[in-house]
């Protein structure tokens, strides 16, 4: 049960090491198991490097796992179980926030403002993710309040406790969901048994850093494997630095790397000599890339190195023009030196900021790519479509929230019935129950030219799915009513309105579901209604706190 450490900096064959390393014990005789950890996002890129070596045609021995997948195969989804989403998670911490009110003291006020579930499910996460128990927050807590008495930040700390001991008790009593951050912790009990983890070769590539429930597990892992090599990107003249600089560009990387020593140590585990690599194979043809990745942080470096058009410094007038001036690059270095497009790939500071010029510059061009950036469910227009007929029918039919509620592309009116709509609602000062009344809309005068009988038609037309969704939510009589019927009510409206089929039409023209992600869309939003009627079985609430429990889980 040997570890030994591969350290080196960017680009000197650390995960080729690995990756080679493995390749080479599948071409053997032996039966050992082989695993390879690295993060989620790399499992697919290390096994296709695996099979793009030529000795090897296929593997059964080998697991390519990230700490996901490990713990999926060390405790897969009991029977009749379903994994928390994040969105689960956050009505969880809703339910739990009205649930506990009376035991709270600093959180009560706030146990109903939007944001909040959202806040107290990451902390929750954060909790599993810290090894942390409520016991701990409570004895902290008094610590806190002995020293300093009425502390806000004991206050706090004791309702955590409260609320994440409740979450817990929810998960064991309800017996329908498994938390994966809580069931990551409990897996590292099942390594020992697992035989594709006994007396197995491990290798770790790709990570700068670990959360507690990580090194726990890694430290099992180590203990059950025979052989283990763990890939770190820092300095290799590290290991004969006496004390840490918190300032130096591997800071990170080189606390990971001493703390991992130390704990490998009191685990009374064999580390062997580590493998220092020196030499960047990755900048071999680019001395000025190597250059700045040497003397990027440092603050007397030597000799420049001959740069031949390898790094080009453009400065452009806004935003707009260096994603232009990007996207004709690419579309340059596509024709004229041979490259793919997968080969290419654009990375900027803040892509709240560059996302739309971005995407507008590689269209105007016609260059193929893909956004790595999650979509916020708030900005699909089915997502808009919903909150804003639920806003809408909360507050009275405000004409910003029916506008908005138009506007999507997907109540049923063309575009241009959408402008004349709007058009006239602006003139004639639309409000309210006027979108219900039985007598036909003559608000404006002849001489205005307004074909009424036209305008009459549509609000009815839009009108009558909206009045069926306040009539089944029992909006007026500030009824309770159940989670099932609140999801009923929403699918009528959707099916009245035909979003399904809709969506289902658009994606034809999308079939990777990459651009738009309406099929992708549509089944998250059927999680969300199911995860809400399971979470909130036999509770009866306003139509209005489910609302802004849907408000909240699309933000």
């Amino acid at each position: 049960m040997s570890v030994r450490f591969i350290l080196g900096r960017a680009g000197t064959g650390k995960t080729r090491m690995c990756l080679d390393a493995a390749a080479a014990a599948l071409q053997t005789q032996e039966d050992t198991p082989l695993v390879l950890l690295v993060p989620e996002q790399a499992t697919y890129q290390a096994e296709q490097a695996i099979l793009s070596s030529p000795a090897v045609q296929g593997y059964s021995r080998l697991r390519i796992v990230s700490f996901e997948r490990l713990r999926f195969w060390l405790m897969p989804p009991a029977a009749g179980k379903t994994e928390l989403s994040r969105l689960g998670r956050q009505m969880i911490a809703g339910r739990i926030l009205m649930d506990c009110r009376d035991q709270l003291q600093l959180l009560v006020p706030n146990s109903r403002s939007p944001g909040l579930a959202e806040k107290t499910a990451d902390l929750i996460a954060q909790l599993f993710c810290a090894e942390a128990e409520p016991d701990q927050l409570r004895q902290t807590a008094r610590i806190l309040e002995e020293r300093d008495p009425g502390s806000r930040t004991a206050l706090k700390l004791t309702d955590l406790a409260a609320i994440f001991e409740a979450y817990q008790e929810y998960l064991d009593h309800s017996g329908r969901f498994s938390d994966p951050d809580r069931d990551f912790g409990r897996s590292r009990c099942r390594i020992e048994q697992a035989a594709f983890l006994r007396k197995a070769r491990l290798w770790v590539d790709g990570f700068s850093g670990f959360t507690a429930q990580e090194e726990t597990l890694l430290l099992e892992l180590l203990k059950t494997a025979d052989q283990s090599y763990i890939a770190l990107c820092l300095d290799p003249s590290v290991g004969e630095a006496q004390t840490l600089d918190p300032f130096s560009a591997f800071a990170p990387t080189e606390q990971t790397y001493f703390r991992l020593q130390r704990r490998i140590a009191e685990a009374n585990l064999e580390i062997e000599k580590p493998i220092l690599l020196q030499d960047s194979r990755r900048y071999r043809k680019a001395p000025a890339l190597r250059y700045l990745e040497e003397n990027f942080f440092n603050d007397f470096p030597g000799q420049p190195a001959p740069c031949n058009g390898a790094v080009v410094c453009a400065a452009l007038p806004d935003v707009r023009g260096e994603c232009l001036w990007t996207a004709r690059q690419i579309l340059r270095l596509v024709r004229e030196e041979n490259l793919r497009y997968r080969d290419i790939a654009v990375v900027a500071p803040d892509m709240a900021v560059y996302q739309h010029p971005l995407v507008w510059a590689m269209e105007q061009i016609g260059l193929p790519f893909f956004l790595d950036q999650p979509r916020p469910l708030r900005t699909h227009p089915a997502i808009e479509l919903l909150n804003s007929a639920l806003r809408a029918v909360c507050f009275g039919f405000r004409l910003p929230d029916m506008m908005a509620y138009l506007k999507t592309g997907l109540s049923g009116l063309e575009d241009v019935q959408t402008d004349l709509l709007d058009n006239y609602c602006r003139l004639a000062g639309i409000e309210g129950q006027d979108w219900f009344q039985e007598e036909p809309w003559e608000f404006v005068e002849k001489s205005e030219g307004v074909n009424e009988t036209q305008i009459d038609g549509l609000r009815r037309k839009i009108a009558a799915p909206l009045k069926a969704l306040r009539d089944n939510l029992h909006i007026g009589a500030n009824q309770a009513i159940y989670p099932e019927e609140f999801v009923r009510a929403i699918w009528d409206f959707l099916t009245a309105l035909q979003t399904g089929q809709t969506l289902s039409d658009l994606a034809q023209n999308d079939p990777s579901d990459q651009r738009f992600g309406h099929r992708q869309l549509w089944d998250k939003l059927i999680q969300i209604l199911d995860e809400l009627c399971a979470i909130y079985e036999n509770v009866q609430r306003p139509a209005a706190e489910f609302i802004r429990l849907l408000e909240t889980a699309f933000a």
